[in-house]
């Protein structure tokens, strides 16, 4: 296609060179300026030190007391005082289980960033998709105005020579009016798709990638898919994470031991005094927390064996309907390539004076309107399979 060298023409048509990247570093661009990131790594960090704060050695306790007694003889009149060196420990085997529901929880929140990431790289999919078929349209209506200028520039000659009427002529201009206007609201529907991705990633200049082209899905692995589905592994990582929280409960039916050593100071004798505190947590209440939790644990196997049943029935639907519409975008290819011909030939005539006016506009304008019932038909094939890879929590692949 030549560029036309005029402002007007350079303004519609879009550039061809731009900086280009990989998606993966799109996608690492849209994590870092998102929200979800620092709000994700900041919980994991939290949970890191709440870790280190339960497995740091408890702080020696220093207890001390002093009383002043009067016995029935003077020889028994004196002060009394104590000191008492203590400190605590954990059960060992609750500080183990402990330790490895703070593991868990961790995993947990590390699952849910992978999930973000997942569905954050199906939106930047999706929108870079519609933008580069918005791109492709663009350039379509870009070359549509600058055949409808030649047009109308050849219209005006012949005009000018007598062979066509002052109607004729004023067609072409309107033909070449409606032209811009369409050229111009597809260079702003582009644009608007690289408003999105700009702001979503804080990057300038005109965005565009080198592995991300529109191209059909393969036939899906479902089981493979379902396996590596973050949505699905969210609920083993929270079921996992639960029977931590049980097997603490469970152990923690001692959960310290203190001890501690002191002397005392009598007016009649000195003793060396020894503390063992063992507090106990025998009731209802772990059972009632633990039967809580078993319940809780129960409900998430039952929500994600029903959610992989749905995920399984819509990686199937959506991938029939996928090959439907791939069907109609071959067929809309072939319609595409007829009315190609079509057009060269309409243009030729034309332009020998065979060809009438409205048979060459009507010819041309089809042969247009079916590169963008193609491209419309893309779209719809993009925006299905942004739905599935929703649902899935990442991109198909």
């Amino acid at each position: 296609m030549k560029r036309s060298r005029s402002a007007l023409a350079a303004a519609i048509l879009l550039p061809a060179l731009c900086s280009a990247m990989t998606f993966d570093d799109l996608s690492r661009a849209a994590y870092e300026h998102s929200l979800q990131k620092s709000e994700s790594q900041g919980k994991q960090q939290a949970l890191r030190h709440e870790k280190g704060a339960y497995a740091a050695a408890e702080p020696i306790t220093l207890e001390g007391s002093t009383r002043r007694i009067r016995a029935d003889e003077q020889s028994g009149d004196g002060t009394e005082y104590g000191v008492m060196v203590g400190f605590s420990a954990k059960n060992p085997w609750v500080k183990e289980a402990k330790s490895a529901e703070f593991d868990a929880a961790i995993k947990t929140a590390a699952g849910s960033e992978t999930l973000h990431k997942g569905l954050l790289q199906s939106s930047l999919k999706h929108e870079y998709l519609l933008g580069e078929l918005a791109r492709e349209e663009a350039e379509l209506y870009g070359q549509k105005y600058e055949s409808a200028k030649k047009a109308y520039a050849m219209s005006l000659k012949k005009h000018q020579a007598g062979r066509i009427s002052q109607m004729e002529l004023a067609r072409f201009e309107t033909e070449q009016r409606t032209a811009r206007k369409e050229a111009e609201e597809a260079r702003i529907a582009y644009q608007k798709h690289q408003g999105i991705l700009k702001e979503m990633t804080l990057l300038q200049g005109e965005i565009r990638v080198d592995d991300m082209p529109f191209r059909f899905l393969s036939s899906p692995d479902t089981e493979r898919m379902l396996k590596n589905s973050p949505v699905l592994e969210n609920f083993a990582l929270a079921q996992e994470e639960l029977n931590r929280q049980i097997e603490t409960l469970r152990r923690s039916y001692v959960e310290t031991v203190g001890i501690g050593v002191g002397m005392t100071q009598e007016p009649t004798q000195h003793s060396v005094d020894l503390r063992v505190s063992i507090p106990l947590s025998f009731g209802d209440k772990n059972e009632r927390r633990i039967a809580a939790l078993m319940s809780t644990r129960s409900a998430l196997g039952e929500q994600k064996a029903l959610s992989e049943q749905k995920l399984r029935v819509a990686l199937e639907q959506s991938f029939r309907q996928l090959e439907g519409m791939r069907q109609l975008i071959d067929e809309s290819q072939s319609n595409q390539k007829q009315y190609e011909a079509l057009y060269q030939m309409a243009h030729k005539g034309f332009e020998g004076g065979i060809t009438g006016l409205f048979e060459y506009l009507e010819t041309k304008n089809r042969f247009y309107a079916a590169q963008i019932e193609t491209l419309r038909l893309k779209r719809d094939y993009v925006d299905e399979m942004a739905k599935t890879e929703e649902k899935l929590g990442r991109i198909w692949e």
